[in-house]
């Protein structure tokens, strides 16, 4: 599915003009988007939860150059789907 089949899907759900919705998707996504660039964690009821977990620095010696490399820090996003998404997609 990509964005302009979910315009189309809440645009058959609900009775305000697709440039409406698509206006409405747009602006919930670029306010998600916001909000986790600012570190912030999104919790959505009966949906589920975006997290930005750092992975810490760590130090490692691959097999075939025996040398140490340091693998930097790093900024990862996890989604983590409800109880009820998880229960629907079994």
């Amino acid at each position: 599915m990509n964005k302009k089949d979910l315009v189309n899907i809440v645009y058959s759900k609900i009775s305000v003009p697709k440039k409406d919705c698509e206006l409405v998707i747009d602006t919930l996504f670029s306010t998600m988007e916001e909000v986790l660039t600012n570190g912030e964690d999104i919790l959505i009821s009966n949906f589920g939860s975006f997290e930005i977990k750092e992975t810490k620095e760590k130090k490692m010696v691959p097999l075939h150059s025996k040398e140490e490399i340091v693998v930097p820090s790093k900024k990862n996003l996890k989604f983590h789907p409800s109880k009820k998404i998880k229960d629907n997609i079994k």
